[in-house]
């Protein structure tokens, strides 16, 4: 597809497509019908790349969905503004790859899918980061995963045997300044075990702020030791902070007038608060007006 933008919902049930763009930052597609996926993938084989992909905001309306299918390819889209990023539902043995999912209540759902690639993702700014559930053996390696409203990762209903390491996990869910942890970097709402070794959890976490990032119980343990002191460099840099949006600022402001809980990310003036002013100026970085 040329550069440009089109609104559509666009349904795949042919196998061995390949839809591509000119490139995410020059072609957009926007839901036509907010109350439908933006793209519906029901055939195998599919290859979807290089666009923007938006605006599927009504509940669980998706940006890309994936159902019942194998083999497909997701590379490369940038995917915001939905109620869901990208949503495996009985799908397996797929790549999602290079793409940027944020700014959705979920970032990438896999659900009773298994054998799946996550790789080189961006996941920012969701409520939920990576979500697995009945999902199992999956590889989910050189992610960059960060600023997520409730959880970087959340695992339930029996997801094992899961490889997640290698990933940068960083400042996801609220800050415990008593602690000094996350809440939650990472929860699992199951009985079985998860590892998640050799992930970096951010500048200066340790063992006991990384513990305390971690949502688990008494039989279902993340082990997650060792892990790394620096950034993994596989995944994409956590030393490039990611650019504020409008869709910050309105965060922003349901953080100022209470319908949102308190979060220091949103503190950019400073002042240990965040208020109409924090909105404010993320509105004019997200238009490029000033630098934070």
């Amino acid at each position: 597809m040329w550069n440009g933008s089109y609104t559509e919902n666009v349904n795949v049930d042919k196998p061995r497509l390949t839809l591509e763009g000119e490139g995410a930052d020059v072609v957009t597609v926007t839901a036509a019908d907010s109350g439908d996926h933006v793209f519906e993938v029901t055939a195998d084989h599919v290859n979807i790349s290089e666009f923007a992909v938006r605006w599927a905001t009504d509940f669980d309306m998706l940006g890309i969905h994936l159902d019942n299918v194998d083999c497909c390819d997701i590379s490369r889209n940038n995917i915001y503004g939905n109620h869901r990023g990208i949503y495996l539902d009985y799908s397996s043995n797929n790549t999602l790859a290079n793409n940027t999912v944020s700014n959705n209540h979920h970032g990438i759902h896999l659900s009773s899918s298994s054998n799946n690639t996550l790789a080189n993702n961006t996941v920012s700014n969701n409520d939920y980061g990576i979500d697995l559930g009945n999902a199992d053996n999956n590889i989910i390696s050189c992610n960059w995963v960060h600023h997520n409203m409730q959880y970087g990762f959340y695992l339930s209903s029996g997801s094992t045997g899961n490889n997640i390491n290698y990933n940068n996990i960083i400042k996801n869910g609220n800050y415990n300044a008593t602690s000094g942890g996350w809440e939650w970097q990472f929860y699992i709402d199951q009985y079985q075990p998860v590892e998640a070794k050799h992930n970096y959890w951010g500048a200066g976490m340790n063992n006991s702020t990384i513990d305390v990032s971690i949502y688990d119980d008494e039989e279902g343990k993340v082990e997650f030791y060792p892990f790394e002191t620096d950034p993994v460099p596989c995944a994409p840099t956590p030393d490039e902070p990611p650019a504020f949006t409008a869709a910050d600022a309105a965060i922003a402001l349901q953080i100022a007038v209470g319908s949102r809980p308190p979060d220091p990310r949103w503190d950019v003036s400073g002042d240990n608060r965040v208020t109409s002013l924090d909105a404010l100026m993320i509105l004019q970085a997200a238009a490029h007006a000033i630098d934070l």
